[in-house]
């Protein structure tokens, strides 16, 4: 929650300074972390710092779906600390599906799921059946010049088109 928490957490990157965004510009969190990525200065794209980044957005989305949630449904109008404390009032939201609504931002959860699937059988019953379903897959192992690419970036090893159309199955993968 400390609004310097990426400057004082990786001070290599920001010099233990603050970063200067202009304050007529409403930028988000999910913006600004966008533009640290693609900056030419690759120490923003560090393994640590894209899980940090990815933990601080979830953490923020979640926080957000918590707060409306709340404020949304029938039976958490004026929720009180005590409340969640208590295991039967926690139960009954749980058993209300009041508590997992705020995972509908979490592609990985049921609700997500759930919530997808009741636009589809909205689709249905507005448009009619389905009459074709077009399923596509990138084939990666087939494009030479993407295998050429990750050879180089991956390995360090610059290979030809002939190379990488001559590579094993499991070289590939």
């Amino acid at each position: 929650m400390d609004l310097k928490v990426d400057e004082l957490t990786f001070p290599k990157i920001y010099c233990g300074k603050q970063r200067k965004i202009k304050e007529n510009v409403r930028l988000t969190y999910a913006k600004i972390a966008k533009s640290e990525l693609r900056m030419f200065d690759r120490r923003c794209g560090r393994v640590s710092k894209l899980f940090f980044t990815y933990k601080k957005l979830q953490t923020r989305k979640f926080s957000d779906a918590i707060s409306i949630n709340l404020r949304k449904t029938k039976n958490t109008k004026n929720v009180t600390i005590a409340q969640m404390l208590n295991r039967d009032y926690v139960n009954r939201l749980i058993h209300a599906d009041d508590a997992f609504t705020f995972l509908r931002c979490n592609r990985s959860s049921p609700a997500f799921w759930e919530m997808k699937k009741k636009e589809l059988l909205a689709m249905f019953r507005q448009l009619g059946c389905p009459t074709i379903f077009l399923t596509l897959s990138a084939a990666e192992t087939k494009w030479p010049e993407l295998i050429v690419i990750l050879t180089r970036v991956l390995e360090n090893k610059v290979i030809t088109l002939e190379e990488a159309e001559n590579l094993s199955y499991e070289k590939k993968m």
